[in-house]
């Protein structure tokens, strides 16, 4: 399986290729109306139930609705639009995935519907990100493209499979009051980033 997410040298678009045994699917997508990349790391997280137990990862809970275990990832290709359906099933190590491709009359074709190994699509989209960093760089993408790239929901994916990151509580004084505030290794990240 290939989920290949990466970004045109046309500023504005970004590309994916999806291939799966005997189905090859290319799209072309337009970021000038919405992060999507941003969009799909914080909703795998969500599909992921990542164990890090910080305030990021609830507001994604939050932010997308996951009514049936389902996580709806909506890319634009000016005109029309392809549907990512990632849905949880019983086994924790697949996730269903159906790619619903509309028209301009919103006629619906499912072009795509089976079962896909959660780590094999995690260490997909993570080399992609990789590879977006090592080209650009964290800054250089943000000039070129317009948003912020998702560094911590690329590094609490990439510790999803590697379990190397703990989050810390500790007390600290605020405004002569108590208050719970979170702490990662930040050398750990950085090799992270790295690698």
């Amino acid at each position: 399986m290939q989920f290949n997410y990466f970004l045109d040298n046309n500023a504005g678009w970004a590309g994916l290729i999806f291939e799966d045994k005997n189905i090859s699917l290319n799209y072309s997508i337009s970021y000038c109306m919405g992060d999507s990349l941003n969009e799909l790391l914080s909703g795998i997280i969500g599909i992921t139930e990542s164990e890090f137990q910080i305030r990021s990862i609830e507001n994604i809970h939050e932010e997308f609705a996951f009514e049936k275990n389902e996580f709806e990832w909506n890319i634009d290709q000016e005109g029309s639009c392809v549907k990512f359906l990632f849905s949880k099933i019983n086994d924790s190590y697949l996730i269903n995935l159906k790619i619903i491709e509309l028209d301009d009359n919103n006629e619906k074709k499912c072009v795509y519907n089976d079962n896909i190994k959660l780590k094999d699509l995690l260490e997909n989209i993570l080399f992609s990100c990789s590879e977006i960093l090592r080209k650009y760089g964290i800054i250089g993408y943000s000039l070129n493209f317009w948003n912020d790239f998702p560094v911590v929901y690329y590094l609490i994916l990439k510790d999803f499979i590697k379990n190397e990151i703990k989050c810390d509580i500790f007390i600290e004084i605020n405004n002569n009051t108590e208050q719970e505030m979170f702490r990662t290794n930040l050398l750990k990240e950085i090799e992270y980033l790295k690698s």
